[in-house]
């Protein structure tokens, strides 16, 4: 997916003459940072990288980078990228965690571009390509062109073609092999007790989804695999649950969240939990006053902005401990 840069809170661009480097910072946003050895550098648009900067984008930020042959980097919320110095055989890029969007110009053949992660490299001539790393798992999705896939520790590998993607998983010996990525069919809703999901393939619950299912309860812990079928698996993805839900008390409720991720959840248009930025692990609380046996109105929204999920939503009362919320107390939305 390409990143989206909202343009009114980026730094304004640098005019004028650029310091020699392997590359510049094309745009990005100033809570990124550069480290260069010793020093840790605010950034600047226009600013020229290094051999070995370090560029760290913290969560709800962005950064661009852009080489002379017209090479994009787009780097994601949460990501750490190395830029190595251009060795003979080529540009060198290590993305120690979160993940990037690479639009890469064709390279000569002998001058390849490489990227590496803790578990694996990926070897290009010109495509574009989705780079994720977690501490579980190097993950490459390729768009167009063909790039070769191989452990670190390991000379062979695969090739990973247009609409393909392929997993290494920390610590693994299997067999490589790469995946189609095909659409998911529009509408996929199972009848039941539970709420409506509605999985968009963006960070802003934007149409159209990709698919509707109904999800008997929210609790969600997949580590680096996402809740549908692994040949339906985008990069980022945002989802919004909607339905009923019934209390067994006439008292008042505490819920609870807890996600890697930023979420909102709402009880009959009510505000309960707002917090739509992103993190590693959040627990979140509110409370609201619920009648026994009264359908209220609930929706939850949850934002993704890499693969795996973490995500639990229970209750609590003082007649009742607290527990994921059961699908018994939960009907989906038409």
């Amino acid at each position: 997916a390409c990143a989206l840069l909202a343009w009114g809170w980026l730094l304004p661009l640098v005019q004028g003459a650029r310091s020699e480097g392997i590359a510049t910072v094309a745009v990005a946003d100033a809570a990124a940072r550069i480290q260069r050895g010793d020093q840790r550098l605010d950034i600047v648009n226009g600013q020229a990288l290094q051999g070995g900067d370090t560029v760290s984008v913290p969560p709800g930020s962005w950064a661009r980078v852009r080489y002379a042959d017209g090479t994009m980097l787009d780097i994601a919320p949460a990501s750490e990228v190395t830029l190595t110095q251009p060795e003979k055989l080529g540009k060198r890029v290590h993305i120690a965690s979160g993940s990037l969007t690479a639009d890469i110009a064709k390279q000569a053949p002998e001058r390849r571009m490489v990227f590496t992660t803790p578990t694996a490299a990926a070897t290009v001539l010109g495509t574009r390509i989705t780079l994720e790393v977690t501490p579980m798992a190097t993950r490459l999705e390729v768009e167009r062109g063909r790039v070769g896939l191989t452990r670190r520790d390991e000379p062979t590998g695969i090739e990973v073609g247009a609409g393909e993607y392929a997993t290494i998983p920390y610590g693994s010996k299997g067999e490589l092999v790469a995946k189609s990525i095909v659409s998911a069919p529009s509408v996929l809703v199972e009848r039941g007790h539970g709420l409506k999901g509605e999985y968009f393939g963006n960070l802003d619950l934007t149409p159209p989804t990709m698919f509707t299912r109904v999800d008997s309860s929210l609790s969600f812990d997949l580590g680096f695999d996402t809740p549908w079928q692994d040949d339906m698996r985008p990069s980022r993805f945002s989802v919004r649950w909607t339905g009923t839900i019934e209390p067994r008390f006439s008292e008042r409720y505490s819920f609870y969240t807890r996600s890697d991720s930023g979420l909102r959840l709402f009880i009959d248009d009510h505000a309960i939990i707002d917090d739509w930025g992103h993190c590693a692990v959040c627990e979140k609380t509110g409370a609201i006053a619920l009648q026994a046996g009264h359908r209220y109105a609930l929706r939850l929204e949850y934002n993704q902005p890499r693969s795996g999920m973490l995500l639990k939503l229970s209750w609590t009362s003082p007649s009742q401990e607290c527990e994921v919320i059961p699908a018994a107390r939960l009907t989906p939305a038409p």
